[in-house]
């Protein structure tokens, strides 16, 4: 009886342990369970799979200026460029993870979190790759992340989160 008790056991969690090559695992607020303290309340400003940002970007925003001109290039090639979100950068700061070109669709990225632990903001940038049954497109992908939060002083920490689609 032990025994079966014990293979119960062992069943369960490798079952709920999640897959380690997809990072931590997140709760429902999509905040990473490893991570401590306070997610800061997000807005987001841009969540494209096609956007100008052909490089891999992670970058921290505190002006006006450098915000025009990642919201120019997030929107290159694109006919006319939307007007630049609103943000108040006495309160505010943005966040932009861009994922770079990719040769197909099914790659997003997504800031999942923001979270203030201790001196460091940790941002949780969450990279989702097609599995091998997904379908996507052929056409050439840019995925971009860009969020406001409260503005802060302490040092930023971009953690990545890699994960599989499943699809089958």
């Amino acid at each position: 009886m032990r025994k079966l008790a014990i293979g119960i056991l062992v069943t369960v969690a490798a079952c709920t342990a999640g897959n380690p090559a997809e990072g931590p695992s997140s709760n429902r607020e999509g905040t990473p369970s490893s991570a401590t303290g306070e997610p800061l309340p997000m807005r987001s400003l841009l969540q494209e799979y096609n956007t100008g940002l052909r490089d891999s970007v992670r970058q921290v925003i505190t002006d006006g200026e450098s915000l025009a001109l990642v919201w120019a290039q997030a929107h290159e090639g694109r006919g006319e460029v939307p007007a630049v979100p609103s943000v108040d950068f006495t309160t505010e700061m943005v966040i932009v993870a861009a994922l770079g070109t990719r040769n197909s669709g099914g790659y997003p990225i997504t800031i999942d979190s923001v979270v203030a632990s201790g001196t460091a903001l940790h941002v949780y940038v969450r990279k989702t790759s097609p599995g091998p049954t997904c379908g996507t497109t052929g056409a050439l992908t840019e995925p971009a992340s860009i969020v406001a939060v409260p503005r802060s002083t302490a040092s930023v920490v971009f953690d990545e989160i890699d994960q599989r689609s499943d699809c089958g």
